[in-house]
């Protein structure tokens, strides 16, 4: 109870940055998914590299990895990029880049699916909602932490030091940690064990 208080009471803090978060990761999913229906082929050539690792990582957890050792990488990946989303804030531009290339990769998978088959855009979501529900959250808090870090540093509230507002920021990040790590760790477990099965049900 005291962990789910002092929680809540942190992502209280972040109020206006999970906002900001969630603006710029949705701004990102939206208009990429309407540029890639208008511009296909040159869209999924912007996002080549990134859906080429998608692919790779995706084939190494399911297929050359047993379940358990699939779910441990799969957690193990997510984890790395959102601790780099979140601790990296001072580098504000990695936040940035982090919230909006994720938003965007969903809204290109997205409407590429919906255009490429009889069930596309509901086997999208079936692929993306179960474990989303979960990893994205989990997404929003790291770049509202690290949106918080980049910009208290460049501008730090009336009456702190850069230094304080640094140190004070990053204690909110290792408090919110073990959600991050919570919720990253039940998404790669849907994600390995649950989500397959339901998109077999397309097949």
């Amino acid at each position: 109870m005291n962990w789910l208080r002092v929680t809540g009471k942190e992502l209280e803090k972040l109020k206006l940055w999970l906002g900001v978060s969630t603006l710029l990761f949705a701004v990102s999913l939206v208009f990429f998914m309407g540029a890639t229906i208008m511009y296909q082929e040159e869209i999924m050539m912007l996002f080549s590299v990134f859906l080429e690792n998608l692919e790779e990582m995706a084939e190494t957890v399911l297929e050359d990895s047993g379940p358990v050792e699939g779910t441990i990488l799969l957690f193990a990946n997510n984890f790395t990029a959102s601790l780099f989303t979140m601790l990296l804030g001072p580098v504000l531009i990695f936040t940035l880049g982090s919230l909006m290339l994720n938003g965007g990769l969903i809204g290109v998978v997205g409407a590429f699916y919906t255009f490429s088959g009889e069930f596309g855009f509901l086997a999208f979501l079936v692929g993306i909602l179960p474990h989303g529900i979960l990893e994205i959250p989990a997404l929003l808090i790291s770049g509202a932490v690290g949106l918080k870090l980049g910009i208290n540093l460049i501008a730090p509230p009336t009456g702190e030091s850069r230094w304080f507002a640094l140190k004070n920021n990053y204690r909110i990040a290792f408090r919110l940690l073990p959600l991050v790590v919570l919720l990253l760790a039940v998404a790669a477990v849907i994600e390995i064990f649950i989500t397959p099965p339901l998109l077999n049900l397309f097949e």
